[in-house]
């Protein structure tokens, strides 16, 4: 069986579109999670309307706590061998599971599958456009998942279909609300798990104006915390890891005015900065790469 779990927060135009492509799948042995994060919209009633038609949808309410707590509620409650996170904004198209499930029955052990996917108009999500990032770039561990992630490929949650039991030791990170999907991919990869893309297009991101991943200074500002939190495990020495504190901080206060215990006088000594890191944090990386294998 596979749990999906959805998060639900004042998604009320899309959720019942978000269900239908749940319940259309041609693999039926499905439950679906609908974790409310305390919305203040008419998305309850959908939901409460289509688990009374369709006893597989289980709707549970929590206080306000973030898409995070939302993803670890659902996953406490979950009964499937297999998990399916979904936005309430997104979609897949029929075939999704039985195509994904087809693919685990010829993967080994260890290994996590994701599919390939494209984005839908906000008001359309039937309007497809290429997704803006490579995602079939071979097996990533997690070296590739520190040093690749966001640069040289990246992909959401939405497209993973993850085996159960792999996600027993690891939990969404409620404290961020910006690149949590990337915290937990790493938590994975530590664990020894691999990912590997399965090339078909099998999963719709919806690009909703206004939506989490466009706050880019919040997801600029995890990625940084994200990379600073896992140098040990070799990508970044503690003297470069200095220099990039002080890079960063002002970069946000060069921007936004905002004060730090690091300073750099001018714009031009910032980005004298910038270019001269670069083939230092490159050398570093390739000694690293070499060293580790």
């Amino acid at each position: 069986m596979i749990t999906v779990i959805i998060p639900l927060y004042n998604a009320a135009r899309f959720i019942e579109e978000t269900l239908q492509a749940v319940q259309s799948q041609t693999y039926t042995d499905w439950e679906c999670v609908v974790v409310d994060d305390g919305s203040t919209d008419n998305g309850a009633e959908i939901v409460q309307r289509m688990a009374q038609a369709d006893t597989r949808i289980h709707y549970v309410y929590q206080s306000n706590a973030g898409p995070s707590a939302a993803r670890n509620h659902g996953l406490r409650l979950a009964k499937g061998d297999y998990i399916q996170f979904l936005d309430a904004d997104d979609w897949f198209p029929p075939q999704r599971f039985e195509n994904m499930l087809a693919a685990y029955s010829r993967t080994e052990e260890n290994v996590i599958l994701y599919s390939g996917l494209c984005l839908g108009a906000e008001d359309n999500i039937h309007h497809h456009m290429p997704y803006s990032s490579r995602t079939n770039v071979g097996d990533i561990d997690f070296k590739r998942m520190y040093g690749g992630f966001g640069r040289e490929f990246s992909f959401i949650p939405g497209a993973i279909l993850f085996p159960a039991a792999y996600l027993k030791n690891v939990q969404w990170n409620e404290a961020m609300r910006a690149s949590e999907d990337w915290d937990y991919y790493l938590q994975l990869t530590q664990q020894g798990y691999t990912f590997r893309n399965l090339p078909e297009e099998l999963f719709v991101y919806r690009l909703v104006v206004g939506g989490l991943s466009h706050n880019y200074e919040a997801v600029a500002q995890a990625n940084y915390m994200l990379l600073q939190r896992y140098y040990q495990r070799g990508f970044y020495c503690k003297a470069l890891m200095r220099t990039t504190n002080i890079v960063y901080a002002n970069m946000l206060n060069i921007k936004h005015g905002r004060t730090s215990k690091w300073t750099l006088p001018h714009w031009d000594v910032l980005m004298a900065a910038c270019f001269a890191l670069m083939p230092i944090a490159l050398m570093i990386h390739y000694i690293t790469l070499r060293k580790n294998g």
